[in-house]
């Protein structure tokens, strides 16, 4: 890989390391730092030149263009939903909301043939936490770069500005038993706390709606809802979820970001009046299962609405038992699937040894404002991939007083 594209840096000295794993853990709601036998937080960053930066940011903002305008086209059709694989409880109750900011997260992914992405997470995209973090912390010992941006805290001004002068509460909703997530809304907590705004966290389950589609939460009336639970579990988590389509306080993301969030998104682009150029150059060709060899090494098949890699799988690479589980499902199912043609990300040289790079850049508003790094040591970038900064290259870089 190219030097001018994207590579790793040199790992912090082990006490400074330390540090900062105890530091992520204790003040900035990383709670899962090791998966089984992993450590899941690299030992150093990863390295982009800013002309490759530059370019990502662009693709990014392009690409957020382009989707949310997909998603006020689709919102008004049962039959495209349906075709993307929106659940039919849900398609009855879609209704625009408005021109709230919305957060999505694009990753990018080194190939042989350039970058290339896999999908939009655009529901609720995870990695707030350690885009901001790790990368502070690494500019500190690293000279010569600096870091891609803060998410966390954009989005937490984000999130006031929505909710406008008010005495009420935010709350910060997640799926209870999902640390992932709860860390994610934890962080925010924090960084609401920092500029004295007042927050809670909860369940869906804990809030309670009136008929004009406002809520109170323990008794507080909520001026903004930050919803970090799957709009597809919603129904599950709550009895009364069909106020969450029909609410009349800030949502963000909105309930109508599983639109963007579905994989099988590209199967209605020829139904759309926008063209969708910048998703077309970039995302490998995407089909209905049922018009793809999927059975085939060059092809790869996914869950409309999976989350973290989970059941992301090809024939090429797939354990047997896992692929027959998967092929079943598919076939019982295929409506809710989605077949891609495989790509391969490029392997880099790293202190751990090879692994296959992935750069989450988030945009919030329409504007890219940070990145989010991790790297896999298969193919695909699950729960088991290593968290790392990302920085942005200036001039040839060295860590400060190395133990």
């Amino acid at each position: 890989m190219s030097r001018t594209c994207i590579r790793a840096g040199s790992s912090l000295p082990p006490s400074a390391f330390d540090a900062l794993r105890l530091q992520a853990c204790l003040n900035h709601a990383k709670w899962d730092p090791q998966v089984g036998d992993v450590a899941t937080l690299a030992r150093f960053p990863l390295i982009l030149a800013d002309t490759t930066w530059r370019q990502l940011c662009a693709w990014a903002e392009s690409l957020a263009a382009e989707l949310l305008a997909a998603e006020k086209e689709l919102i008004t059709s049962s039959g495209l939903l349906r075709r993307i694989g929106v659940p039919w409880r849900l398609r009855r109750h879609m209704q625009s909301a408005g021109d709230l900011p919305r957060v999505v997260r694009f990753d990018f992914h080194p190939t042989a043939d350039g970058w290339r992405i896999s999908e939009a997470n655009a529901d609720v995209p995870g990695g707030f936490n350690e885009s901001a973090f790790l990368a502070s912390v690494m500019c500190g010992y690293l000279s010569g770069a600096k870091s891609s941006g803060d998410p966390l805290g954009v989005w937490a001004e984000t999130v006031i500005a929505a909710a406008g002068e008010s005495d009420g509460i935010i709350a910060l909703v997640s799926a209870p038993g999902f640390m992932e997530d709860t860390q994610v809304v934890a962080g925010l907590a924090r960084c609401l706390a920092e500029r004295n705004i007042p927050s809670l966290m909860c369940s869906p389950r804990n809030l309670l709606w009136d008929k004009n589609g406002n809520a109170t939460l323990w008794g507080r009336r909520v001026s903004a809802i930050v919803r970090f639970v799957q709009a597809e579990w919603l129904p599950a988590l709550d009895p009364h979820w069909r106020h969450w389509w029909k609410a009349r306080l800030p949502i963000l993301n909105p309930p109508t970001a599983m639109i963007a969030e579905s994989k099988r998104l590209p199967l209605v682009w020829k139904d759309l009046s926008i063209p969708m150029p910048t998703w077309r150059q970039l995302l490998p060709e995407t089909a209905d299962p049922h018009d793809a060899p999927w059975r085939t090494g060059e092809w790869i098949v996914k869950p409309a609405y999976g989350n973290t890699g989970d059941d992301v799988a090809s024939i090429a690479w797939t354990p047997k038992k896992e692929w027959r589980r998967i092929s079943w499902q598919l076939r019982l199912n295929p409506r809710s699937w989605v077949a891609q043609r495989r790509f391969d990300a490029q392997s880099i040289d790293t202190p751990l040894g090879l692994y296959r790079p992935c750069i989450g850049v988030f945009t919030i508003g329409g504007r890219a404002v940070g990145a989010y790094g991790r790297l896999a040591a298969s193919h695909v970038v699950d729960y088991r991939a290593i968290d790392a900064a990302v920085l942005i290259e200036a001039r040839s870089e060295h860590f400060d007083a190395e133990e």
